[in-house]
């Protein structure tokens, strides 16, 4: 019994006859064979599984992502677009909390005034903080107001500052910003509270030069600026010492450029302590200068101990070791403490070796 070829399991009966002229139209059994039920299968299982319309490896996230900008080049164009987006958005803080300060400047006026009523307990004379125009307590509010709120934003305002610069600084600059920005704020605090502290002897000296049987009567807009004027003025004097060793860790002005110039440096800082005091008295004038040339030297020994510490590096890059630290490690050598606890270690690596020979 012949079977069909191709499909031995069907007989030959079953084949289907074919015409000698019907050689295009001849259909196979499998064309025969109704598909339907498999076809609406795989249409369903389509249905249910979400087809993906991205190619492989598209729309996912990389473990690497390149930068956008690997050379960090900006037209000039495009530096205009982000500075003016963070001047507006530094401006728009400062707006904001200068808004909240002004719910906050009586009683900031009041914590003003007692300097001034310090002073007006030492003297005998009548004191008083007047307004003497229809305006002045308005300007003297929204001076406090405005102040405040510069305060305030500080924050705000400096980070806006610095992602401007920083796409622009090497890792090194980045690390000598940061630490410049470290040291600038607790100085600046530092100058202004020894200006704080000042203030009432200042006002003291100020209000003293009236002759007696006479009322000092300070207008309110001129105590606010002399507070304002003598607070920023200690303040930036205390800064001199971040700019020196900044200058320095950028290798704009050496150690001993800044030694050699200590005299000029004195004069600079009486001159600048007396036009920044508003009294002129000598005594506020030596208390802003004598502080400023202290630092002024300070600032000199830690340009020296920078300068060494990289010159250190570059000799034991090279294969030498400075005659300092040659001595250093001969003092410490030497201490009694190293000295037992090298004999101490030294005996617990030769114990297991004396105990196998005992053993032995």
């Amino acid at each position: 019994m012949s079977t069909v070829p191709g499909n031995p399991a069907l007989p030959a009966p079953l084949a289907p006859a074919m015409h000698p002229g019907d050689r295009d139209t001849h259909l196979d059994l499998d064309d025969l064979i109704d598909h339907s039920h498999e076809a609406t299968q795989q249409a369903s299982a389509g249905a249910q599984r979400p087809t993906r319309r991205w190619k492989r490896g598209v729309g996912r996230k990389s473990k690497t992502r390149k930068p956008r900008n690997p050379d960090a080049v900006m037209p000039l164009a495009d530096h205009l677009v982000e500075f003016r987006k963070r001047f507006v958005r530094a401006i728009a803080g400062i707006i904001i909390m200068s808004m909240v300060g002004w719910m906050f400047s009586d009683q900031v006026f009041r914590i003003l005034q007692q300097p001034f009523l310090t002073a007006a307990g030492q003297q005998q004379g009548l004191m008083s903080i007047t307004f003497n125009g229809v305006v002045s307590a308005f300007n003297v509010k929204l001076e406090i107001a405005f102040f405040l709120g510069l305060t305030a934003s500080c924050p705000w305002w400096s980070y806006q500052v610095w992602a401007f610069i920083n796409p622009g600084l090497k890792r090194k600059e980045r690390r000598t910003a940061v630490a410049f920005i470290g040291a600038s704020v607790p100085l600046f605090l530092t100058g202004a509270g020894l200006a704080w502290y000042l203030l009432p002897q200042a006002v003291a000296i100020l209000t003293g030069f009236a002759p007696a049987n006479t009322a000092t009567l300070l207008s309110a807009d001129v105590y606010f600026d002399f507070i304002l004027r003598m607070t920023v003025a200690f303040g930036l004097s205390f800064l001199l010492p971040a700019v020196m060793v900044a200058l320095t860790m950028m290798n704009a002005v050496e150690t001993r450029t800044w030694l050699k110039q200590w005299r000029l440096a004195t004069v600079i800082a009486f001159i600048f302590a007396a036009v920044a005091t508003p009294t002129g008295d000598p005594g506020t004038l030596c208390a802003l200068a004598l502080p400023i040339i202290a630092i002024y030297f300070a600032a000199i020994a830690v340009c020296a101990v920078y300068e060494h510490i990289q010159l250190w590096k570059v000799m034991r890059a090279a294969g030498e070791e400075p005659k300092l630290l040659k001595l250093l490690h001969k003092m410490r050598a030497a201490l009694p403490f190293r000295a037992a606890r090298k004999a101490k270690r030294t005996g617990k690596q030769e114990a297991p070796a004396t105990i196998t020979a005992e053993g032995e």
